[in-house]
């Protein structure tokens, strides 16, 4: 036993005791904050999300189900369909540039905002926008990517359900 206390009390066994306990303890703090990190990274994409909702809500549900709309319900729908637009820029945006979107949710968020631009009323009223626009450059520069994407994409079909979740971005 007196053999096994004077080993212990060898400086270089402390010394690795003492690495190996603050090697642990760095562990364990990384763990806590990536822990805290992808919290906050949940809570910042359900506020998008609820902003989806309630954005998303103000459409008429013509419009959400492919059919067009008469000239007077799409001008007086402008404003909630310009909303829409904004908050699938900044999406993307956030996602792209500033890493703020996780890729998985980026990938159901994305394929709903695709599938929305096929739809006839959202495709009139981003061309409507756009040719307003036309003259200010970089105003949703991240979209038309998006826009691009959507008009090489095949027939309209369902959009797909994702995680148990419809895949149109909430």
């Amino acid at each position: 036993m007196d053999q096994l206390l004077d080993k212990l009390s060898d400086p270089a066994w402390i010394q690795a005791i003492a690495s190996l306990i603050a090697t642990l303890g760095i562990y364990l703090l990384w763990r806590q904050l990536r822990g805290q990190e992808q919290q906050a990274e949940g809570t910042f994409e359900d506020g998008m999300a609820r902003e989806y909702r309630k954005i998303i809500a103000t459409l008429p549900v013509d419009a959400l189900l492919g059919k067009d709309l008469d000239p007077v319900e799409q001008e007086k729908c402008l404003g909630f369909f310009y909303r829409y637009f904004d908050l699938s820029n900044e999406q993307a945006f956030l996602h792209d540039n500033k890493k703020r979107i996780r890729d998985e949710t980026w990938k159901e968020w994305k394929t709903g905002i695709i599938w929305n631009l096929q739809l006839p009323a959202f495709r009139k009223t981003w061309s409507r926008i756009q040719e307003q626009l036309k003259d200010q450059g970089g105003i949703f520069s991240d979209l038309r990517s998006l826009v691009e994407e959507a008009d090489r994409g095949a027939k309209h079909e369902p959009a797909p359900s994702v995680g148990g979740r419809s895949a149109a971005g909430d």
